[in-house]
Formats: structure tokens, C-alpha cells, sequence
């Protein structure tokens, strides 16, 4: 589990241009949140793969879909891909 007290206070943004980012690098938080992004990235994968795995495993055992109108849950899953 990460600890993500230590990003409190941080004020970087999605989308930031490479102007700004460089404003915002002179607080603690903002320099811890970009020297771990890299971890952080690799739990979102873990986590994503963890609920794929899981979604997979109750449409193998139960045989359907637990998201409604999709014929799978990949189904589902490439729709919100998509959304984004």
C-alpha cells in the first residue's frame, strides 16, 4: 500500500506544459510525487490487472457478464477505454 500523505499539499496538474512543471518543482510534496510516479504507475497496472483478472474470473464461473450490455467484461472494459 502507498502511503499518499506525503503528496498532500501538492500542486501539479494533469496536462501541466513542461514550463510550468519546472514553477512548481520548488515544494516537497511536488518533487516526492514526481520521484515516485513511476511506482505509482506500476500499482495502477497491478491493481487494473488484479480487477481484470477478478471481473474474468466471475464471467468464467457464473458465464455472463456482470456489466449489463457487453457480451464480455474485455467488452466493457475496451468501452471505457474508449471514453477517455
Amino acid at each position: 500500500m502507498i502511503d499518499i500523505d506525503k503528496y498532500k499539499g501538492h500542486t501539479l496538474e494533469y496536462g501541466m506544459n513542461s514550463a510550468r512543471l519546472l514553477e512548481h518543482l520548488d515544494t516537497e510534496p511536488n518533487r516526492r510525487l514526481i520521484a515516485d510516479a513511476p511506482l505509482l504507475l506500476a500499482e495502477v497496472e497491478r491493481l487494473s490487472d488484479k480487477l481484470l483478472r477478478s471481473l474474468q474470473w466471475v464471467e468464467d464461473r457464473y458465464g455472463y457478464a456482470t456489466t449489463g450490455d457487453f457480451a464480455t467484461v474485455r467488452d466493457y472494459i475496451k468501452f471505457i477505454g474508449e471514453e477517455e
